[in-house]
């Protein structure tokens, strides 16, 4: 008895573990586990040739019938743009007919040539570089100080500008004076 006193614990773990096992080994020899792993078995197989050939029909032809349909559709979105966006010059022969065949890159190219040779003006005339943007305003600062450095003076001398005859920087016409020549 003092036996069992002192190993209470793990006897009682021994005889679970042995009831434990027993309902395992019962219930694998039952038929409904044998039947549900059957079953199981069954179905991987049917995945396993699913995967080996996947093609299916149904799937295919609805897919190419979408994509057909949207080509149809394509083409008539196309021909009602085109249908839309025609325009007539007014007179024909205006315009001169393009290079070559459409799409020309001469545009492109034209583009290309144009920048190039807005970089190369100020070496072939001799010149800086294009100005800055701080460049730009000093000038535009130095330019409002002057013109009022000259009000200023003018204020001082008591000397009223003369009426400009029409816009500065625009000469009369010929023979065209204020009085009419």
């Amino acid at each position: 008895m003092q036996f069992v006193k002192n190993h209470w614990i793990t006897l009682a773990s021994g005889l679970v573990a042995l009831v434990a096992i027993a309902a395992t080994v019962y219930g694998m020899t039952r038929t409904s586990v044998v039947d549900a792993m059957n079953k199981h078995v069954q179905e991987a197989r049917a995945i396993e040739s699913l995967s080996k050939d996947p093609t299916n029909q149904q799937v295919i032809e609805a897919v190419k019938a979408r994509g057909n349909e949207f080509d149809e559709k394509y083409q008539a979105t196309l021909k009602a743009a085109e249908r839309i966006n025609e325009r007539e010059p007014l007179l024909t022969g205006v315009f001169p007919p393009p290079p070559g065949p459409w799409p020309s890159d001469l545009g492109f190219r034209f583009r290309e040539e144009y920048q190039d040779k807005i970089y190369e003006l100020p070496r072939i005339l001799q010149a800086g570089g294009l100005p800055t943007e701080r460049e730009i305003q000093e000038e535009a600062e130095r330019m409002e100080e002057e013109a009022l450095r000259k009000k200023h003076e003018e204020e001082e001398a008591g000397d009223l500008p003369l009426p400009s005859p029409g816009p500065q920087g625009v000469a009369p016409p010929p023979g065209g004076g204020p009085h009419g020549g």
